[in-house]
């Protein structure tokens, strides 16, 4: 099984734990008012704040992971401004984890993923004119030529990579899922 499946299928039920619950189980209703909504772009704030800067600190070791990431933050920021929030750094939730490559391409894997499901996010809120801000959704739709770009690199790292290795990817994905859960339990 190669470690994108593996990945697929470890993480499949936090996938889904994470969506079923509120307010990311809002984002495709017709009925997502700006307060759930602004509730999502606290979370994924509090989650990008954390784990953003571990994933910027190993593009810069490792050119070879991502060189054309762009922080997400920035965006999260102009769209709760526009809902009349502050930004706020918030907790940590993320598992206090030795930090390496390979945990790192983990939560790259979830962060860069997450662009398929903001393209059907954004058409949603367009779609039924919803009148929120989506420069958050609008720049993840552009990590779609990242994400390929990544699962090709995965791919070559799959044929070299040791069984640990491959099970840092893993724990990084699912760490990162586990941390977003947790700062949605504590901020919704």
């Amino acid at each position: 099984m190669t470690l994108l499946e593996r990945l697929r299928i470890e993480t499949h039920e936090l996938h889904k734990e994470l969506e079923s619950k509120y307010p990311f189980n809002r984002l495709l209703s017709k009925e997502l008012s700006a307060r759930d909504y602004a509730c999502v772009l606290r979370c994924l704030n509090a989650w990008y704040e954390e784990i953003e800067p571990e994933i910027l600190k190993v593009c810069e070791l490792d050119v070879n992971v991502v060189t054309k990431y762009e922080a997400s933050t920035p965006f999260l920021h102009m769209d709760l401004k526009a809902l009349g929030e502050t930004p706020q750094k918030q907790l940590s939730a993320l598992q206090a984890l030795p930090l390496n490559s390979e945990l790192v391409l983990g939560y790259l894997y979830v962060v860069l993923g997450s662009a398929n499901g903001a393209t059907q996010i954004k058409r949603h809120m367009q779609k039924n004119n919803m009148k929120l801000p989506v420069n958050f959704y609008t720049k993840s739709v552009n990590d779609i030529l990242i994400w390929k770009s990544f699962v090709e690199d995965l791919k070559v790292r799959d044929k070299t990579f040791t069984e640990q290795q491959k099970k840092d990817v893993i724990q990084g994905a699912s760490s990162a899922f586990e941390s977003l859960i947790n700062i949605n339990s504590l901020l919704s």
